[in-house]
């Protein structure tokens, strides 16, 4: 097996796309909470890169939200829902990002005050997983044309809720 080392002549959106295709590669083997830890190597990191080269055009729309979540997760997530549906993924992210021409009950302004009023408190931050969850509630109530009022991804109490798919 030969190892695929990334080069420094390699175009930086092959490097950066990394750290999505890490997010992918976890999302493929099951593993969601922090605690856990995924010991890809480079030639595991080449091989989802094949199967997934797409992933490189979701690199720009996780650094469009670097701000408010990681770019990691962004360019993941973007990935997944762009699988759904290209133009609304692109205008999702783009939205999320600027937070112009919004409306109040729209799931995405929802979303972007959540994760903005979420970076300017110090004391508690909320888990990437939690992150990952309200982004997908927030994009399927988008896809479905819902306003709401909130985003709550609840996971104790009385009714928790299963982990969010993509729709």
């Amino acid at each position: 097996m030969q190892r695929e080392p990334f080069t420094r002549g390699q175009r930086r959106e092959e490097v950066e796309s990394a750290a999505g295709v890490h997010q992918l590669l976890r999302w493929e083997v099951g593993i969601s909470d922090k605690g856990t830890s995924l010991h890809a190597t480079r030639y595991q990191f080449m091989q989802a890169l094949r199967r997934h080269p797409e992933i490189r055009e979701s690199v720009n729309y996780g650094h469009m939200v670097k701000k408010i979540m990681r770019h990691s997760l962004g360019t993941f997530l973007h990935y997944r829902f762009s699988r759904k549906d290209p133009v609304l993924a692109d205008t999702f992210f783009v939205k999320l990002a600027q937070g112009t021409g919004l409306e109040r009950d729209e799931p995405v302004y929802i979303l972007r005050e959540r994760l903005l009023e979420e970076q300017k408190d110090k004391s508690h931050k909320m888990s990437p997983i939690h992150v990952m969850a309200l982004v997908i509630k927030a994009w399927n109530a988008t896809r479905e044309g819902k306003r709401i009022r909130a985003l709550r991804w609840r996971t104790e109490g009385e009714s928790p809720e299963e982990f969010p798919t993509v729709e």
